[in-house]
């Protein structure tokens, strides 16, 4: 089994101004395309706001532009 892949959501969060010292419990969910992982997302009922990143060996392989 493949190690899982560690996204880093926090620089995004962080220009929203959304960290705060509290801990939140966040939904994340991977993004699967035929087969590949392609990112991941959170989902943020505090706020109601979703944010997605790809991963990086997805867009190093060149996206859905790859052949």
């Amino acid at each position: 089994m493949a190690a899982a892949r560690q996204f880093r959501f926090i620089p995004c969060l962080k220009a929203r101004g959304f960290l705060s010292t509290k801990i939140v419990t966040m939904k994340a969910a991977r993004a699967h395309i035929w087969g590949e992982l392609v990112g991941a997302v959170i989902w943020d009922e505090a706020t109601g706001l979703a944010t997605f990143e790809y991963d990086p060996t997805f867009k190093t392989r060149g996206g859905f532009g790859a052949a």
